[in-house]
């Protein structure tokens, strides 16, 4: 729904349960069911989401886009009018004393009432579903070090797999003798 249709709804109304819950749906960033969008940590970075409406009868009037990251730590991204469609997140408007970490962030999107404002017909539903990640750059150095540790892959895990299966296999080993010399000892 375009923000100029927006506004002619009314801003309060109610309606029987055969209306379904207006919702917003994220058009950018987006992301698959395996892989969230992935941004950078870095002052010079800005995220733009932009979303769209479906079904509102309500117009919301205003909006607020939050990020929660780990440990349940909320930034507030934008407060904004209820029209509006977009957002952009300037990473260096962060503050200093809550710093953005590694890791996953989930994107809400809700009206006046609130993220846990039950659905409410024609209402906007607040939008949780968006989940982007963050991550530290580090400088690359190829074999500098002269280790094969790998900070954000895997490829040297198949050097490490005979480590790890190391003491299973001596266990293993171990029980199948003591099994051998017991049931040739109750053989004999």
């Amino acid at each position: 729904m375009a923000s100029n249709s927006l506004a002619g709804l009314p801003t309060s109304a109610t309606f029987g349960n055969t209306i379904y819950p207006g919702s917003a749906s994220f058009v950018k960033p987006t992301g698959s069911k395996s892989v969230s969008p992935l941004f950078r940590i870095d002052s010079r970075e800005n995220v733009t989401f932009i979303w769209q409406f479906q079904s509102l009868m309500v117009r919301p009037v205003n909006l607020t886009l939050a990020a929660v990251g780990p440990q349940s730590a909320t930034y507030t991204i934008a407060q904004m009018d209820g029209m509006a469609t977009s957002a952009v997140w300037e990473l260096s408007s962060v503050p200093q004393a809550t710093p953005l970490f590694n890791g996953m962030y989930q994107i809400q999107l809700y009206d006046q009432r609130g993220v846990s404002a039950p659905p409410q017909p024609g209402w906007l539903m607040a939008n949780t579903r968006l989940t982007i990640a963050f991550y530290n750059p580090e400088s690359y150095s190829a074999g500098g070090g002269g280790s094969d540790y790998c900070p954000t892959c895997f490829y040297a895990g198949a050097q490490r797999t005979g480590h790890s299966f190391a003491g299973l296999a001596v266990g293993f080993g171990i029980a199948c003798i003591t099994s051998v010399a017991f049931i040739y000892g109750l053989l004999n």
